[in-house]
């Protein structure tokens, strides 16, 4: 049997998707890669999905044997699974990866305070804001009369 993306349920209940790499009927042994836990979500009216999370959380291998006693069920998934399922692993070694840290320009202290600039959000004094918002609300009102 070629290699081949699947879900297997356990028979402990919990669902896996994963890469089948080999299997191996004789000795009743599954080979897998990545494999991933899903997890329902469902909130009420409100979503209703799945959430994939590391299957093996401590463990920095990504192959696997499994034995086929712990299987209850196990299906190939269709392409809209391999898709999802891949961009997935890719977001989970993302994850994996530390980030480089982007050194902040050290900012001249003048008396103990760091003076405000443009990057820093300072746009306009405050006379600048009020009058902004002072044409803002009476357009406002304007409209609100015109209607």
């Amino acid at each position: 049997m070629g290699p081949f993306y699947a879900s297997i349920k356990f028979k402990t209940g919990e669902e896996i998707l994963c890469y089948v790499k080999n299997a191996n009927p004789e000795e009743d042994i599954l080979l897998i890669e990545n494999p991933v836990e899903v997890e329902e979500v469902d909130i009420p009216g409100i979503i209703q999905g799945m959430k994939l999370k590391l299957w093996m959380k401590v463990s920095h291998e990504s192959e696997f044997y499994i034995d086929g006693d712990t299987i209850m069920t196990i299906k190939e998934v269709n392409t809209h699974v391999i898709n999802f399922y891949k961009s997935c692993i890719k977001r989970l070694d993302e994850v994996d990866v530390p980030k480089k840290r982007i050194k902040k320009p050290q900012l001249k202290r003048e008396k103990g305070r760091i003076p405000l600039d443009s990057n820093m959000g300072l746009l306009s004094s405050i006379d600048d804001a009020r009058d902004l918002l002072e044409q803002v609300f009476l357009k406002d009102i304007k409209d609100n009369k015109e209607s």
